[in-house]
C-alpha cells in the first residue's frame, strides 16, 4: 500500500485482513487510540493508492498498549470481526455485509 503521494505506507505491525465475499479488507493497529478500519476494496485496482480505496467503517478503539513491533490480531467469520486488542482485551464488532454474501 501506499499513501496519496505514492510513498510507501509504513506498518506498524497491525493485522490485516478481508472478507470472504472480497468485498473488503479491514486492519487494526497504530499506537495511541488505534483503529480498526474496514476498506470496500471490490472496486480497486492493482496501482491503487491508499486514499482511492474507500474507508466504509472505522473505530478508535482506545489505548491498546501497543508499541511499534507488536501487532494486535484480527479475523471475520460472517459479518463479525474479532480483535486481540492487546490491553483491551478481546473485542468483538458487528459489521453487516462482511460474510460470504454480497449484498
Amino acid at each position: 500500500m501506499v499513501t496519496q503521494s505514492g510513498m510507501p505506507l509504513a506498518g506498524d505491525g497491525g493485522g490485516i485482513g478481508y472478507s470472504t465475499n472480497g468485498k473488503y479488507a479491514f486492519y487494526v493497529g497504530g499506537r495511541g487510540t488505534g483503529e480498526i478500519a474496514i476498506v470496500d476494496v471490490s472496486q480497486a485496482a492493482p496501482n491503487d493508492v491508499f486514499g482511492a480505496i474507500p474507508k466504509v467503517a472505522s473505530i478508535a478503539p482506545g489505548n491498546m498498549g501497543l508499541q511499534l513491533a507488536e501487532a494486535a490480531g484480527i479475523v471475520a467469520k460472517n459479518d463479525v470481526l474479532y480483535v486481540a486488542a492487546g490491553l483491551l482485551g478481546f473485542l468483538v464488532y458487528d459489521f453487516p455485509g462482511l460474510g460470504s454474501s454480497p449484498q
